[in-house]
């Protein structure tokens, strides 16, 4: 996502995780296990945007304690969700976090944000009506820890829901659209006052929290920002309606592009956007500052939706924690800024400089040789209220906080809603799936990318296997087939075999049809 110095809260505090998974605890039902020590601490992932914690031995909490804190937490995060409920939201701006909260001087900073961000969320949640007409929340617990010294205790706990909104209710009252988030990591510290297990931090990393770690964005001034806002209209209108089963191209022929496979790009997304269906080949970028979710989308338009990735030519790139020219990736170190950075804040396209996501793929007459590989499209005229009727599948959606030049969050339309014709998308940081546009994050402004085709030739994908014999996957000649085959002469291979001997070693390139005569040992 967007590249700028963010201010973190620091918090010092002495951890060391030990347990094993417990079973989830979902709304008004704990059960209480007993987790098994491992002696596991907390690393940091991703360098530089790791956790800001301090790791240091600990201790097992015992059963006892692990109810009384699960309890807390559990009323906690009930606070939470009824403040952003229908119904509920008076109630948490008198009494806020009740006594689940420490009110000691050092919880003051946190309390003082938390309150502040929720309440930019009630009223985020107002003005887009996604308020929660009802939900359902889990969170898995995953490990406790004592730091005896400083009577501290911390909670490593995932946080997942399931939520009908206001958009869907009065898209379809009697069948409304369940949308789901999953897999927002908490880490949580306590301590016992008079008898009393209190809060005294939440850590965690959502969108919201990344917008207000930004320089010159404070809660109030974000808050005086949205009372100057009406409520947006709500439009209910069907996807027929509103004519959109046959788009024209919307931008001049290109013979030196090919085109987009929007379907595949959408089960792409569908298939990796919950907590725990992350593709493993790629990086994450969850734990970090900047998030996982333009990452996320450029992998859906690369591997479903069959783009044309830009490798620099001769050379491998340095690694960068900003990342290069060009969309790209090829570790979480050497990748393209277009491929993870949201974009939209280099508005002179002469500028030699890195571009996001945005940029690069508004920006297809650019003359820069990285522009020659990639997503191309346009950004669409939006309605007051609504979203443009060109808008596709396999599109993208972008959001920004707040009346400035950075956007902070990317997602992937993967449907309409069958009740309103509404754009449901899917994301990471936060893991959303089939979500209403409107419930994704809170946000004043969103933009939308109609992505037409991909500018460069095809990309060849093919799993690429070492082997040595005696595997019987290696492909051969059918002609004079090698030994430890399987007959599968779509296969091919870099090896040694003569005379329909054994192979020894070499790469498997599978389905590459590579013509007889043209290949060699």
């Amino acid at each position: 996502m967007t590249k700028h110095k963010f201010f973190v809260i620091i918090l010092i505090c002495t951890l060391f995780i030990v347990g094993a998974r417990i079973t989830p605890v979902q709304a008004n039902n704990v059960n209480i296990i007993t987790p098994t020590p491992v002696g596991t601490p907390i690393t940091d992932p991703n360098g530089q945007d790791g956790l800001p914690f301090t790791v240091s031995q600990g201790e097992p909490v015992p059963e006892e304690q692990q109810q009384e804190i699960k309890a807390v937490i559990q009323e906690y995060f009930e606070i939470r969700y009824n403040a952003l409920s229908t119904s509920q939201s008076e109630n948490f701006q008198l009494n806020g976090f009740g006594s689940t909260v420490s009110d000691e001087t050092d919880t003051k900073v946190f309390l003082d944000m938390e309150l502040g961000k929720l309440t930019l969320e009630i009223k985020y949640a107002e003005l887009n009506h996604s308020r929660y007409v009802d939900y359902k929340y889990f969170i898995d617990f995953n490990n406790f820890n004592m730091d005896i010294l400083n009577q501290l205790v911390t909670v490593s706990a995932m946080e997942n829901n399931e939520f009908t909104s206001e958009n869907a209710a009065m898209g379809n009252p009697v069948d409304p659209h369940i949308a789901k988030m999953s897999g927002l990591n908490h880490i949580i510290i306590l301590r016992q006052e008079q008898n009393q297990w209190k809060i005294i931090s939440d850590y965690y990393n959502d969108f919201l929290w990344r917008s207000l770690r930004q320089p010159g964005k404070s809660v109030e001034e974000m808050l005086d920002m949205l009372n100057t806002i009406e409520a947006r209209p709500v439009v209910a209108e069907s996807r027929e309606s509103i004519g959109v089963e046959n788009i024209p191209l919307l931008m001049p022929d290109d013979l030196s592009s090919h085109e987009y496979d929007r379907d595949g790009a959408v089960q792409y997304a569908l298939n990796h956007a919950e907590d725990g269906t992350y593709n493993p080949n790629y990086p994450s970028y969850d734990n970090g500052l900047h998030g996982d979710c333009t990452n996320f989308v450029s992998q859906a338009i690369y591997e479903g939706g069959g783009a044309s990735m830009w490798m620099p030519p001769g050379y491998l790139p340095l690694p960068s924690y900003d990342g290069g020219s060009g969309w790209y990736l090829l570790d979480s170190m050497q990748r393209g800024a277009s491929w993870n950075e949201v974009g939209g804040y280099i508005s002179d396209p002469t500028l030699q400089a890195p571009y996001g996501f945005y940029d690069f793929v508004i920006q297809n007459t650019n003359n820069h040789e990285y522009f020659n590989e990639g997503p191309e499209g346009i950004e669409l005229t939006v309605p007051v209220g609504g979203y443009p009727a060109e808008l596709m599948v396999g599109d993208v959606i972008q959001y920004n906080d707040g009346n400035d030049p950075f956007w902070e969050h990317t997602a992937i339309v993967v449907g309409f809603d069958a009740n309103n014709g509404e754009p449901l998308v899917a994301s990471h940081s936060p893991n959303l799936q089939s979500v209403n546009f409107k419930d994704v994050v809170s946000h004043v402004k969103t933009r939308f990318i109609h992505i037409e085709r991909s500018d460069g030739n095809p990309p060849i994908k093919s799993e690429m296997n070492r082997f040595s014999a005696p595997d019987d996957d290696a492909g051969g000649n059918p002609a004079n087939p090698c030994l430890n085959t399987n007959g599968d002469y779509g296969n091919n291979y870099f090896g040694s075999c003569f005379n329909g001997g054994n192979i020894t070693s070499g790469f498997l390139f599978r389905d590459i049809e590579i013509p007889i005569g043209n290949s060699k040992n």
